[in-house]
């Protein structure tokens, strides 16, 4: 009886992230910012500042134009193992900001709990990641070798 309450309980947790999200990956001179794109439904661009807005129009985001560096979506992935005996630390997660420090250069990986890839930043050593439009659920994060299973909430 207690196996079969602590799967429910994994299982309703599990489901707070939904892999068919889509994200926006948007690399700045501050470091990257990852935006829900279920929350956005249009960028403009008026020559000085990026703006986000959501269906009704309302900004989800603006950003200065020239301190942009690249923007991408994610792409379908899967991951094949969430553990790594030993690895070396390539990034830090702090749960309380909702950022993530990068350690080592490489690509910074979010994947569901179903294996599908949600984020790729092609990251460098001391780059900030603000995971802010995040969607609260279970969620493995991946840098090189290192990998984490981490609850956002």
């Amino acid at each position: 009886m207690k196996r079969l309450i602590l799967s429910i309980v994994c299982a309703l947790c599990l489901c707070g992230l939904s892999s068919a999200a889509n994200y926006l990956h948007v690399k700045t001179a501050n470091g990257w910012q990852v935006f829900d794109l279920d929350k956005v439904d249009r960028l403009t661009f008026d020559g000085t500042t990026m703006k986000a807005t959501d269906a009704s129009g309302n900004t989800v985001a603006t950003l200065p134009q020239k301190s942009l560096e690249s923007i991408s979506v994610n792409e379908s992935a899967g991951i094949g193992a969430i553990t790594a005996d030993g690895a070396e630390a390539t990034f830090s997660y702090d749960a309380a900001s909702r950022t993530v420090t990068v350690l080592a250069d490489g690509t910074f990986e979010i994947y569901g709990v179903d294996g599908v890839r949600l984020v790729a930043i092609p990251a460098s050593k001391g780059e900030i990641i603000s995971l802010g439009d995040l969607r609260p659920g279970a969620t493995v994060f991946k840098s090189g070798a290192y990998t984490i299973k981490a609850i956002v909430k």
